[in-house]
């Protein structure tokens, strides 16, 4: 092999050094060295700071879902601390679902306090003492505004609720927009409602129904294409997103692409300097 790379022409060779970097994240994941934790793929709750999980008095179930074959699920728990009061840990030992490719775990965890909670997830592997972990906080809250988003296409008669982080297909480029608050979620706190077309425009929804709904308002999209669509109500002195979907107005919606890397271009480049290399022969 090497008396093979020792005869290749000076440009092939060149051409060979710059496909072994641009190769390189691959052949060095192959190491067997295991140095993280679990991959956590879903929590609940999964809310950010800003924009927490809305939750209720009661019963909460608690949920971590894991795709790594090492994952070990008798040890994952999760630490739940409502806003100025102690942190509670619960143990997330029932098994929902086996896996891998998804083993899903959960706990429960009675809520008393209509105040933000701030949820910290731990998950662990077998390797190692003590085994290698993973890390992820999550926040909910009790007692803001809450309610239900909904979309028309065109001119169709009636509207349609969506869920949100959906990818929805319009047929129109017209879309209509219509906000219902939630009674036992304090309608009557909510100063406005919007929507967001990222990178568009942003604008309110009236309110037409005194704390209960919102709507009036709609958007023509300039061209076919993919927009990200977000929804969001203004209570308790803050923000909250309750909509954020992808939408497609005449094509279906394509997700963002990853783009190529610098890797990427050496593969290509050390390629080109190869072939070119052995016609050549320099």
């Amino acid at each position: 092999m090497f008396g093979f790379i020792a005869k290749m022409p000076k440009l092939a060779l060149i051409g060979f050094v710059v496909l072994l970097i641009g190769f390189s994240p691959e052949i060095l994941a192959t190491v067997n060295i295991d140095t993280v934790g679990p991959n956590v793929t879903y929590t609940y709750p999964n809310g950010e700071y800003l924009h927490p999980t809305r939750l209720g008095i009661g019963t909460l179930t608690i949920e971590l879902h894991s795709n790594s074959a090492d994952f070990d699920w008798n040890t994952a728990y999760c630490m739940v601390t409502p806003e100025g009061r102690g942190a509670d840990r619960v143990d997330l030992d029932t098994l929902v679902d086996p896996g891998p490719p998804t083993a899903k775990v959960s706990g429960t965890y009675l809520i008393d306090y209509a105040v933000r909670h701030t949820f910290e997830f731990w998950a662990f592997d077998y390797a190692g003492d003590p085994p290698n972990h993973t890390h992820v906080i999550t926040y909910g809250e009790v007692g803001d505004a809450d309610g239900d988003f909904y979309m028309k296409d065109g001119n169709d008669p009636d509207y349609t609720l969506v869920t949100k982080d959906a990818t929805i297909t319009f047929n129109h480029r017209t879309i209509y927009f219509k906000f219902v608050s939630s009674a036992s979620k304090h309608g009557s706190e909510i100063g406005r409602v919007w929507i967001d077309v990222v990178g568009q425009t942003t604008f309110d929804l009236w309110e037409t129904v005194a704390d209960v709904e919102w709507d009036g308002s709609s958007w023509t999209a300039p061209a076919d294409g993919t927009y990200e669509i977000n929804g969001y109500l203004y209570a308790f002195g803050r923000q909250f997103r309750g909509l954020s979907i992808l939408v497609g107005s005449g094509e279906e919606p394509t997700p963002p692409s990853p783009g190529w890397s610098t890797y990427d271009w050496l593969k290509i480049l050390g390629v080109g300097l190869i072939v070119v290399g052995f016609i050549w022969k320099k």
